[in-house]
């Protein structure tokens, strides 16, 4: 009777915990009206598996239904957002942040918290200013395959000057871009600012 009382405090206390978060960290406020089975996250940075990106705000997440099924051509298909307080990420820091990024998620998940840097490794293919990105990550994908993985991407940046907030968008997807999912990941309704 007492562990079933203690296990009813703690779930309690986490409920508490949860309730007293910040509705921010929990919305999307940089996507709107989703397609039908896509999934979302937000994170706050810092990020729990790369804190040593020097960001603050938060992280918006969505994710093609077939993200963690590597038999779908969506496997591992998403957008995110970093919504950041304002600052200059020009092609050096940009690749140093999505290098972070990627080797800090590739530790956590595959639990290798010592993997060499050499894990993860960024390509810009085209770089258009310090407003847009285009690239590859070359790494071994964690989540699902624990196989090699070219992960494509895109990026640019809006400007939301009356919320002090910069916004990098980026669309990934191991699919080459003349693939449907590019279509639908350029395709997400994002929110003006």
């Amino acid at each position: 009777m007492k562990q079933l009382l203690a296990t009813i405090i703690s779930a309690l206390v986490c409920v508490a915990s949860l309730a007293g978060t910040p509705a921010a960290a929990n919305t999307l406020t940089a996507y709107q009206s989703l397609p039908n089975g896509w999934r979302t996250e937000v994170i706050p940075f810092p990020l729990d598996f790369a804190p040593n990106i020097e960001l603050e705000g938060v992280e918006e997440l969505v994710f093609a239904p077939g993200m963690y099924d590597a038999t779908k051509q969506d496997f591992f298909s998403y957008a995110f957002v970093w919504a950041i307080k304002p600052q200059a990420l020009e092609q050096t820091r940009m690749h140093d942040e999505l290098h972070r990024y990627y080797l800090g998620l590739y530790q956590a998940v595959s639990g290798q918290k010592q993997a060499s840097t050499n894990s993860v490794k960024i390509s810009f293919s085209v770089y258009e200013s310090d407003n847009r990105y285009h690239g590859h990550i070359d790494w071994i994908e964690p989540f699902v395959t624990n196989k090699p993985q070219r992960v494509l991407f895109e990026a640019h940046k809006l400007e939301c000057r009356d919320k002090e907030e910069t916004r990098w968008y980026f669309v990934a997807s191991p699919q080459e871009k003349d693939h449907q999912i590019w279509q639908q990941l350029r395709g997400l309704k994002t929110t003006k600012c």
